[in-house]
């Protein structure tokens, strides 16, 4: 009895992967044509904006300074001057503010370590 167990579960753990098996070359065939077309949607939505890219790709905390030219943004046509401009100045200033952000915390960590910098330059002069 315990043979025909076993040999049965064997038996019923080989169909199951043979199904497994038949089911991943169906879709293998399939997966580079999804996996292209995901890539093709993607670019569509990562190419920049000339008129609202700065309201796109702002990060969180940053895209605060946003909220007074949201409305201006949205009265402006497509491809208006004004629009284009404010779209340059916006993206100009979120960029500033990040990298000083970051230059910020730069010279933070570098000031903080300097004295284990000196104290590691004298040890291998030692």
């Amino acid at each position: 009895m315990l043979c025909a167990i076993v040999f049965l579960n064997m038996m019923l753990l080989n169909f199951i992967v043979a199904i497994l098996a038949n089911t991943y070359n169906l879709f293998d065939l399939r997966s580079n044509g999804l996996y292209l077309s995901e890539i093709l949607n993607a670019r569509d939505d990562l190419i920049y904006d000339d008129n609202y890219g700065s309201f796109l790709s702002s990060v969180p905390p940053i895209n605060i300074i946003q909220i007074p030219f949201i409305p201006l943004a949205m009265i402006l046509k497509r491809d208006d001057p004004w629009l284009l401009l404010m779209n340059s100045f916006l993206m100009q200033v979120q960029y500033f503010i990040l990298m000083s952000i970051i230059f910020a915390a730069f010279l933070v960590v570098s000031l903080v370590l300097i004295p284990f910098a000196w104290v590691r330059g004298i040890y291998d002069k030692i």
